[in-house]
């Protein structure tokens, strides 16, 4: 009798380990068949590879930005600058949004990467590159709705930098997303950096020399052509810290 029972309890065994075998197949060919339609959704036909490969594509210049970023940021308002914190409002545009109609995760990201590099951003330098980020999506905003993005530095090591960037929705005061961003400065030579921040301080002394002047002769800028002198001298003060 016991032996019948050891005999019965491992037929059952057996059994179970073989349904379980067959699960994880089927479990494994059916991902494999939604790897496969993914792919043949992605892929393009030849017609579209050729479309694309026509199209002409410019280098772009160092310092110049492109259609991406202008996409992603035009519309965005600058309300503070000071040294490690750059505070930004943007109203959220419909090509920004989902099919939902919601703030789209890649332009949170986006705006992550972008806001978060910018309060570590050195004319004088080459555009620091990113190593990490890092972004905790907390809730979602509509069309129109108004957003605030606070980046601040959290510390430098070298040439390693951390940023926090922080978008919170004006409407509810709801936080959208917190991200976090790393990034590495690439420097010059020491010679090379120091005549390029030379040529910076002399071009940043000059304005500034030209602006006052303007004001101490009552003069208005705006009336004489001269509107970038206040707007590039101000910019410039911010971002230096006086």
């Amino acid at each position: 009798m016991l032996l019948h029972r050891t005999r019965s309890s491992n037929q059952y065994l057996n059994t179970s380990d073989k349904q379980e075998e067959a699960i994880e197949r089927e479990e494994v060919e059916s991902e494999s068949e939604l790897m496969e339609k993914a792919k043949q959704l992605l892929e393009l036909t030849k017609e579209e590879t050729d479309a694309v490969q026509k199209l002409p594509v410019r280098p772009k210049k160092p310092g110049q930005s492109c259609f991406y970023t202008f996409f992603a940021l035009r519309g965005i308002q600058v309300d503070r600058v000071e040294p490690g914190l750059v505070v930004c409002t943007l109203k959220v545009p419909p090509r920004l949004t989902d099919r939902s109609g919601k703030l789209a995760s890649g332009a949170i990201a986006n705006l992550v990467d972008e806001i978060g590099c910018a309060v570590i951003y050195d004319e004088a330098l080459p555009e620091p590159v990113s190593v990490d980020m890092s972004i905790s999506y907390m809730s979602s905003a509509d069309v129109d709705d108004e957003l605030e993005i606070v980046s601040k530095l959290l510390g430098q090591k070298g040439r390693y930098s951390g940023t926090r960037v922080v978008i919170k929705n004006k409407r509810n005061g709801e936080i959208v997303a917190e991200g976090r961003h790393s990034l590495f400065s690439i420097r010059p030579s020491t010679v090379k950096s120091k005549l390029v921040r030379m040529s910076f301080d002399l071009a940043f002394s000059l304005k500034i020399k030209m602006y006052n002047f303007l004001l101490a002769c009552n003069t208005r800028p705006f009336d004489k052509g001269l509107d970038w002198v206040p707007r590039i001298c101000g910019g410039l003060i911010s971002l230096r810290g006086f």
